[in-house]
């Protein structure tokens, strides 16, 4: 038998928490849209690198709901400050596994397990409007 790996552990959603992990990209790709880049003070700002259609193509992505997004981020905003910021590392910032359990003080195996809890924590607050 084949051991999974923590990556694989982590990828994989239940099927009863699919809505609310797309729910979840949905809102972190409306808080990733609303972090601005500046630019540095030289000249070099201005270049504009050359357009490419395919890359285009592929880095197009749907508009995320803002109202939906809104309602999830006061949700978000409620839960506990552990998983708060997990859900915040995992989805908007994507930090790698080891990363979040150094900063979060999780054991190695348990994190798939406290990211999955997380969820139905945010599934739970959805619920309760």
């Amino acid at each position: 038998m084949i051991r999974e790996t923590e990556f694989e552990r982590l990828m994989r959603v239940a099927e009863d928490h699919a809505e609310i992990h797309a729910r979840l990209v949905n809102w972190a790709r409306w808080s990733r849209d609303k972090i601005r880049q500046g630019h540095c003070r030289s000249i070099e700002y201005r270049y504009l690198a050359p357009r490419i259609k395919e890359a285009e193509d592929l880095n197009a992505s749907p508009q995320p709901d803002p109202l939906d997004a809104e309602k999830l981020h006061s949700v978000v905003c409620d839960l506990p400050v552990k998983h708060r910021w997990m859900i915040h590392l995992w989805y908007i910032h994507r930090a790698p596994a080891q990363f979040m359990r150094r900063k979060l003080g999780i054991a190695r195996d348990a994190l798939p397990v406290e990211l999955d809890t997380a969820r139905v924590m945010v599934r739970n607050g959805v619920r309760r409007g």
